[in-house]
């Protein structure tokens, strides 16, 4: 993920970045859809051993693609920017500017939040509920499919509005989230609506928030735009596992932990975008009318069309 962000922005800024970024989570979240099922079918005609051999074909033939289909899309390449003390550098000041850590923080708990969830979830799924694996792994799909429903929708919003416009409505419907998980789970009888209904609340809305924290995160940074999509990337992760770290230190009990981690990450969430807010943004995202009201997905479905895409690809090439 964070080498497709530092591909998208050496090649797109603005609308047109927040479109292909939208893109990208909408295929990423197809992953999550068939993998249980790919899996079980595996499990269940090969053995599991079965499994990581898939695993490993698969990885070789994804590098394969890398190795020979991958074009560099940095038009200015820079080596000094791999030197060890060049990259300590580049993070000091990405850590230091307001609107990276608005993104990434914005960023880290909306993302971060579902390795959160993958851990708590389980237990409170099958333990508190009683749901069998084969249950939990079913009622798990409902999470990618709101949140490609979610980025469906949004490719849709970002032909007509400006990508920063959504970020809070998404966070609004991270904090009805919060208030399922902070109220419900504790006020409402415990059942696989009170407990899975923020959970696709969040996924949702999170499809709204991505994109444009996404593109806010990196927007002022395209000479070191994989230094700051890896710091982004190590940000999402480090917010999960520290909210993962929190439920399983603090809490005896998975549901208390669930209803008390995940609307701290929300209000998180919304503190770093309203008091973070940083003048570059708007200077970033400023975007032409005729930009907005583009049609740039011939089939009516995800946020960028494949003429757009070609224009961005090839426009430094002879």
């Amino acid at each position: 993920m964070a080498i497709s962000r530092a591909i998208v922005r050496d090649q797109f800024t603005g609308q047109s970045s927040a479109r292909i970024m939208n893109l990208i989570g909408l295929m990423l979240a197809v992953g999550p859809a068939v993998s249980p099922i790919i899996g079980g079918m595996l499990l269940s005609t090969l053995g599991w051993h079965s499994i990581f051999l898939v695993m490993v074909v698969y990885g070789i033939v994804a590098l394969l693609v890398m190795a020979v289909w991958c074009v560099e899309t940095n038009s200015a390449p820079d080596p000094t920017q791999a030197y060890p003390g060049q990259v300590l550098r580049n993070y000091a000041r990405l850590l230091r500017d307001r609107g990276f850590m608005q993104g990434s923080l914005v960023l880290g708990c909306a993302v971060g939040a579902f390795y959160t969830m993958a851990v708590v979830l389980p237990f409170v799924l099958m333990e508190k509920i009683g749901l069998t694996p084969t249950q939990f792994g079913l009622v798990m799909l409902a999470q990618p499919c709101f949140y490609a429903l979610g980025a469906a929708i949004t490719g849709r919003l970002l032909r007509r509005i400006e990508v920063m416009r959504l970020v809070p409505s998404g966070l609004i419907l991270i904090a009805v989230s919060a208030i399922g998980f902070c109220l419900g789970l504790r006020l409402l009888p415990l059942s696989l609506y009170t407990a899975m209904g923020p959970v696709l609340i969040w996924a949702f809305g999170s499809a709204l928030v991505i994109p444009g924290a996404t593109t806010a995160a990196l927007a002022g940074f395209p000479k070191v735009a994989g230094a700051a999509s890896a710091l982004a990337g190590f940000l999402q992760i480090g917010v999960g596992l520290a909210g993962t770290a929190v439920a399983a230190l603090l809490f005896s009990d998975p549901l208390t932990a669930l209803a008390t981690v995940m609307p701290s990450m929300a209000l998180l969430a919304m503190l770093a975008h309203f008091a973070l807010a940083s003048k570059r943004k708007s200077r970033s995202f400023a975007v032409a009318p005729e930009e907005l009201e583009r049609a740039v997905d011939p089939a009516g479905a995800v946020g960028a069309g494949g003429e757009e895409i070609e224009r961005g690809v090839h426009r430094d090439r002879p």
